[in-house]
This record gives C-alpha cells, sequence and structure tokens, in this order.
C-alpha cells in the first residue's frame, strides 16, 4: 500500500465526498481548488467566507495564494 493515497497504485478518491471551498475577495484560487475537488472525485460546495454555515460539507478547502 502506498504511503497516504488510502489504496495500492494510486491517489485516493473522495468519492461521494462534499468538499467546502471557501471563497475570500480578492481571490481567483477558488475556482481552481474546485476544480481538483471535482477530479478527487468529491462535490466542491461554494462557501463565502463570511458565511456561518457550512451547510453539511465533510471537509473544507482554504485556497491561498494572496497575501
Amino acid at each position: 500500500m502506498s504511503v497516504g493515497t488510502g489504496h495500492a497504485g494510486g491517489a485516493a478518491r473522495a468519492s461521494g465526498a462534499r468538499i467546502g471551498v471557501v471563497t475570500f475577495p480578492g481571490t481567483l484560487d477558488d475556482v481552481d481548488a474546485a476544480r481538483a475537488v471535482r477530479i478527487a472525485g468529491a462535490e466542491p460546495v461554494a462557501l463565502w467566507h463570511g458565511d456561518a454555515d457550512l451547510r453539511g460539507v465533510d471537509a473544507v478547502v482554504l485556497p491561498c495564494g494572496f497575501s
């Protein structure tokens, strides 16, 4: 079994998972993060940085790349 992949010979898949992708003002990385979530087999859920509700997601991605 490969370390950190969940199974032998490849990357772990997030099939069926709902992953929140947080959008902050002035960033474009949320689009790339949502695409990566989709490629990994999960459903990206758009979240605004000021939202109090995480909309029942299984995990959250905080895109970065701005200072």
